[in-house]
């Protein structure tokens, strides 16, 4: 058939209403993440921590096992104790872990669409700014919370239904600190890997920068000790200056393996991970347009 013979029609289909269609882009980025076989593999080992907290906390409360290991002269309470601590150390893990999750994720999300000009595809279409940075921060975000808050709730529910009596009211604190550091460090995961993806292209160079910023900081810091005997330069190490948070929210001293923590204040602390927020969605507006001025 002739092209002037064919008549093109506008589509006439459903319209994904207007607070949902953030979702359009979310929707399609975690479709092509699960074909991933390597992602999958990843994301099955980020719950092999909690299914071992989950055996600790079944070992906790199983009557057989605790007669068992008292007549052996091991007391349960004492080798698997199910407080702040233990939940401090399951958010410290699982945390890491979301990191690798965004270095993995994070990096395509929105070099993809501005290596090959499709952003102004998007933009095009009665889709804000807003929404497509919304959708893809939505991806980070419900990738991360799957591996953090929500297996961690989901344990201390089940700590609080065996343990019974007061435990929920006394360790309240707990399930406050597990939602509250989580979406901190959810929020500078996304908001940073988004804005690194928008800035550079070439998404193993993004993944290499995400990286250095990750590890970098802590040599970084470590070097401004030893120059200058201030523990102030910790504060550019973010995995570092978040874990004093944490220690904060779950009124604990978090583990330290490789070297003694530094004692930061922590006001500087929350400060440090606001201002990396605040900046890298400063740089992403700058970013994300419908065009870009070529000089």
């Amino acid at each position: 058939m002739a092209v002037y013979e064919r008549s093109f029609a506008p589509y006439e289909g459903p319209l994904t209403a207007p607070r949902y269609r953030f979702l359009v882009p979310a929707r399609y980025a975690l479709r092509d993440l699960f074909r991933s076989k390597l992602f999958v593999v990843f994301l099955t080992i980020c719950y092999v921590f909690p299914f071992l907290a989950l055996l600790a906390i079944y070992l906790r409360h199983n009557a057989d096992l605790i007669s068992t290991f008292a007549g052996m002269g091991v007391e349960l309470d004492d080798w698997v104790p199910i407080d702040n601590r233990f939940f401090g150390v399951l958010l410290r893990v699982q945390g890491s872990l979301g990191f690798f999750l965004v270095l993995f994720t994070g990096p395509r999300l929105v070099s993809r669409d501005l290596a090959n000009n499709g952003l102004a595809l998007y933009l095009c279409r009665p889709f804000s700014r807003t929404q497509y940075v919304a959708g893809k921060l939505t991806v980070l975000v419900a990738l991360v919370s799957g591996v953090t808050w929500v297996p961690g709730l989901l344990l201390w529910l089940l700590q609080a239904g065996l343990a019974g009596g007061g435990w929920a009211a006394a360790n309240l604190r707990s399930a406050g600190a597990l939602l509250v550091g989580s979406w901190v460090w959810i929020a500078v995961l996304a908001s940073l890997a988004l804005a690194v993806s928008a800035w550079v292209k070439w998404r193993v160079l993004a993944g290499f920068v995400l990286l250095l910023i990750y590890f970098g900081g802590g040599f970084f810091g470590r070097v401004f000790e030893l120059l200058f005997q201030s523990e102030w330069g910790h504060l550019i190490d973010l995995h570092h200056t978040m874990r004093r948070v944490w220690a904060q929210l779950f009124d604990t001293t978090m583990p330290f393996f490789l070297f003694t923590p530094a004692e930061l204040p922590v006001w500087p602390a929350w400060a440090m991970l606001a201002l990396v927020v605040g900046l890298s969605l400063a740089l992403l507006a700058r970013r994300v347009r419908a065009y870009e001025v070529v000089s």
